[in-house]
């Protein structure tokens, strides 16, 4: 990591630093300006750079810093070397961390005001208020992440004036962004589902187009690398991707017992029994704990049935990527085990009404009819039918293959 150190003469100078011996340090969060307006890399190396508008900005940082006992600073504009691609791409995947592990993070808002007003009075903050709320700061993407993780996060005017923390102005923030109040008091994300979580971001606006998807990595405690170029769409494809893998990764590593109602939002419960495939089977869903794998295949076609929900990103999350059921039984065989290659017999002494479709009963008269013709016409009759019946509908049935990834939507996209 690159931080700024203030010098005792008040030169700026730039220290590269192991993680391991990374120092406490404040960190600036701010809204870019043009680029011949910003201070780089290269000008800071160079000395150059006093005269550009958003020098003023690392000063403020640096002074503010150092009021509040911190030597050390981070700032976007200059703290990375974007000639470098891998710099940047390491800087991007870490920027949440960054922020999250700073002592202090300022933000400073060039589009708010104080005017003459003095002090936190009310009539002091009639005056600033309305232009915080509508501040350009809470349009941009990247400063969502730059809200949310630092635990310190103080909100400063252009003057340079402390306006309030993000305590202080949380009712504020949450009616300007829509992020709820519990995630903006420090809540794990992870409590917080995948589509609240994208909600946050809409209607930000990034530079380039991939920084959309990019500037969510942290949200979602997930990297990947950069491909600028790619376009919008395909970064938030692959943005989605890396989600749902590392929901998949989270499932494995889960131990048993410990999903909470929260958790159950984002991903499928780990059964007892085996995998679970959560997804759609003829528009009827599959309870969980069901083999899909070899064994027994068990069906619920309850309307009502205990896992009829649906992953977030409206796809299967279990063991198998693709998942086949190469056997399915007919649905008035009932909610019973079955064995692949089985032909369907009731035994004497079961119940026919077990075995209607969606729970009807049959009349008795049906039951005596059915009791009847099965002891008149035999065995044989049975067996031979009943066999040429099952193998041409199990033909018939065992050729629908259901790909669960197609009842993926891209609406994240």
């Amino acid at each position: 990591m690159r931080l700024l150190k203030l010098q005792d003469d008040g030169e700026l100078s730039l220290a590269e630093l192991a993680s391991n011996t990374i120092p406490r340090y404040a960190i600036l969060s701010h809204t870019w300006g043009t680029d011949d307006e910003e201070v780089t890399f290269k000008d800071l190396v160079e000395g150059t750079g006093k005269t550009k508008a958003g020098y003023r900005k690392i000063r403020f940082c640096t002074k503010q810093a150092a009021s509040d006992g911190l030597q050390f600073s981070w700032v976007d504009t200059c703290c990375i070397d974007k000639s470098s691609s891998a710099e940047l791409s390491e800087a991007i995947n870490s920027m949440f961390r960054w922020f999250h592990n700073a002592a202090k993070c300022y933000v400073y808002l060039s589009d708010v005001s104080i005017g003459d007003s003095v002090g936190n009075g009310l009539s002091c903050q009639r005056t600033w208020k309305p232009a915080f709320q509508h501040s350009r700061w809470f349009t941009r993407g990247w400063t969502l992440q730059e809200l949310i993780a630092p635990t310190s996060v103080d909100f400063y005017s252009k003057e340079g004036e402390r306006l309030g923390n993000k305590n202080s102005l949380v009712q504020e923030i949450h009616e300007t962004t829509g992020i709820t109040v519990r995630a903006l008091q420090g809540s794990p994300l992870s409590g917080f589902s995948i589509d609240e979580r994208m909600s946050w971001a809409a209607g930000r606006e990034t530079k380039r187009e991939e920084d959309g998807a990019y500037s969510l990595l942290g949200i979602f405690d997930i990297h990947m690398p950069l491909l600028y170029g790619e376009g919008r769409e395909r970064a938030f494809i692959r943005l989605q991707k890396e989600i749902k893998e590392s929901l998949k990764d989270e499932l494995h590593i889960l131990p048993r017992g410990t999903e909470t109602e929260d958790d159950s939002q984002n991903r499928a419960s780990a059964s007892n029994s085996g995998p679970v495939f959560n997804g759609y089977i003829s528009s009827r869903y599959v309870i969980p704990g069901t083999h899909v794998a070899g064994g027994t295949v068990n069906f619920n076609f309850s309307e009502n049935a205990t896992a009829k929900r649906r992953c977030d990103e409206d796809c299967f999350i279990g063991h198998f990527k693709r998942a086949r059921v190469t056997h399915r039984p007919r649905r008035d065989r009932g909610p019973r085990q079955y064995r692949r290659g089985d032909s369907y017999k009731p035994d004497n002494n079961d119940d026919e009404s077990d075995y209607t479709d969606d729970g009807d009963e049959r009349s008795s008269e049906d039951n005596d009819e059915g009791g009847s013709e099965d002891n008149d016409e035999g065995g044989s009759e049975d067996s031979d039918e009943g066999s040429s019946e099952d193998s041409e509908e199990g033909s018939s049935e065992d050729s629908e293959e259901v790909d669960p990834e197609s009842e993926s939507d891209g609406r994240w996209h």
